[in-house]
């Protein structure tokens, strides 16, 4: 029994294995006829859908901050940085952010001050100079006065009635009429001497001594008159003119010192100023050598987190590195102030405005949503973009969040989905139906027995959907792409609508757009992209390969 059982075990097995391999191929040979099942279905198309449509675009951009406090390096000149906060540090107001090495000047600081004593010194010696050369120029001046004073009593006591010229012309007058008494008694004595000459009582010479004294006495009456006739004539005008002068000298002489006297001073009053002028330079350099020691320390303002700079190649300062005056070495974003930076691509720029809604969804929180606006678009492309060349433009765009939630910070990756468009019953296929050939915007419909060519009118889309202005029904049967035997007429035929302004990307690639969007029209309308149609799933095109997946939005 044993051996006969061990014959029997391996024509089993040999059964068994036929058996399966039958049920393999029968099971196989059901699940690929039902894959090309699906797959034939897939390649009728996506059915005309009527409902509504909503139209976003998203686009990718950054949390910055439009306020911000800018922490700079305030040291003049270039110094070396000894300390710095790490990055993302939550500062409080008075934290130090930073250190500068301010050796250089320390060692001018005591220069300075050395500096600052010679200058006071000096303007001690410049103003004691001035009330010095005050002093005297009052002597001066006092001394200028009285002699011009001294100068007119001599002009009036001279020409004044009873005064010198009057006794100077009275004094001749007298002498004139002394001498001619002198002169009568010198003849009456010649006479005398003559009488007793002729008689023998005197001397011959006696009586020629006589006659000289009197001829003498003629010459000096004759002289006193020419002598009061010159004084009349010349003396008096001489005198005169002399004391006049001296009087105008002497006024001269004060003009000269008063003005000597206010140039002098002024000469002083300018070194004096220039002292203090010098004293205050040198009290400012001293001043700002302190307030460059004191700013040793970057304090923050404000309480916050730190955000430090970025170089040309994104590179942060450290420890160790030179800065410069008025370089930034940091911010500190105010949380309240944060703004989305964003890139519209060119495609997108005409369907975005300004005072756009949003809803803004972060990389770190991708469950928070947070309600915003479209601030600010740009007019001209962003120059980084130009600068690296090639035919795509961004353009810059600013979104103002409604409040900021707890833990969004600056930097953060973000997603901005815009709020373009609410349509309401509305016709709408995949957008990946839609060419673009001959200048015609086409579509091809699954007929009964041929496909059809239809030229159709598009509005706005979501990159999944394209609103159908005209040229379809509802319900028809649109293929996903176009049929073996389509031939374009021209070689670039792309698949996009015609009046899409968001699809260039992918048309320059030649291939229909089936990118995934945030952007969704809205559930719950009939036959709407809620329902889940076998369109939106994976198929076949007619040529046999695998299109991309045209699942409906959300």
């Amino acid at each position: 029994m044993a051996k006969s059982k061990n014959k029997a075990a391996p024509f089993l097995i040999l059964i068994a294995l036929i058996a399966g391999s039958v049920y393999a191929a029968v099971h196989f040979d059901l699940t690929s006829k039902m894959f090309e099942a699906e797959d034939v279905e897939g390649v009728q198309g996506a059915p005309v859908r009527r409902g509504d449509l909503h139209i976003s675009e998203v686009v990718r951009g950054n949390l910055m901050a439009s306020d911000s406090i800018q922490l700079k390096v305030e040291i003049e000149g270039g110094t070396k940085i000894t300390f710095l906060a790490e990055e993302g540090v939550a500062l409080k107001k008075g934290d130090v952010v930073a250190e500068f090495d301010t050796s250089k000047f320390e060692e001018q600081l005591v220069v300075q001050e050395i500096a600052v004593n010679n200058s006071e010194a000096a303007v001690v010696k410049a103003e004691e100079q001035l009330d010095i050369q005050a002093i005297q120029n009052q002597s001066d001046l006092a001394a200028a006065e009285l002699a011009l004073e001294l100068a007119e009593l001599d002009l009036e006591k001279y020409t004044i009635d009873g005064g010198e010229w009057t006794n100077e012309l009275a004094a001749a007058e007298e002498s004139i009429v002394l001498k001619e008494e002198q002169l009568v008694r010198a003849r009456q004595q010649l006479e005398w001497t003559k009488k007793l000459y002729d008689e023998g009582f005197v001397q011959r010479d006696q009586f020629e001594g006589d006659e000289l004294a009197v001829q003498g006495k003629v010459i000096e009456v004759d002289q006193a008159n020419r002598d009061l006739e010159l004084k009349k004539t010349y003396g008096h005008r001489r005198r005169k003119a002399e004391l006049e002068s001296s009087v105008g000298t002497k006024s001269r002489n004060v003009d000269k010192v008063t003005k000597q006297a206010r140039s002098r001073i002024a000469d002083l009053e300018a070194s004096r100023d220039s002292a203090r002028y010098r004293l205050d330079r040198e009290n400012k350099k001293l001043d700002r050598l302190r307030t460059q020691i004191s700013m040793r320390q970057l304090l923050a303002p404000e309480p916050g987190l730190l955000v430090l700079a970025r170089g040309r190649w994104g590179e942060v300062a450290k420890e160790g590195d030179d800065a410069w005056g008025g370089s930034k070495i940091g911010t500190i974003p105010k949380s309240d102030s944060l703004i989305v930076t964003a890139g519209i691509h060119e495609t997108k720029v005409k369907k975005i405005r300004q005072g756009m809604r949003c809803n803004v969804t972060t990389d770190a929180f991708p469950g928070v949503s947070v309600p915003g606006t479209v601030q600010f678009v740009a007019i001209m492309a962003s120059e980084n973009n130009r600068r690296r060349g090639g035919n795509e433009r961004s353009y810059k765009a600013d979104i103002k969040l409604d409040s900021t939630p707890e833990g969004f910070r600056p930097g953060m990756s973000c997603n901005a989905e815009v709020l373009i468009e609410d349509l309401v019953d509305v016709l709408y296929i995949p957008r990946q139906c839609v060419l673009f050939d001959d200048g015609k915007t086409i579509v091809f419909v699954q007929g009964k027995p041929e496909i059809e060519t239809r030229e159709v009118e598009v509005g706005l889309d979501n990159n999944n959907w394209v609103e159908i202005k005209s040229g379809l029904t509802e319900g028809e049967i649109v293929l996903l792409a176009p049929p073996a035997t389509f031939k374009p007429t021209v070689s670039n035929a792309i698949s996009v609508p015609k009046n899409s302004t968001d699809a260039a990307p992918d048309a320059r690639k030649g291939q229909g757009s089936g990118n995934k969007a945030s952007g969704s029209p809205k559930s719950g309308s009939k036959g709407g992209p809620s329902s889940g149609s076998k369109s939106g799933s994976k198929s076949k095109s007619s040529r046999g390969g695998k299109s991309k997946k045209g699942g409906a939005p959300q």
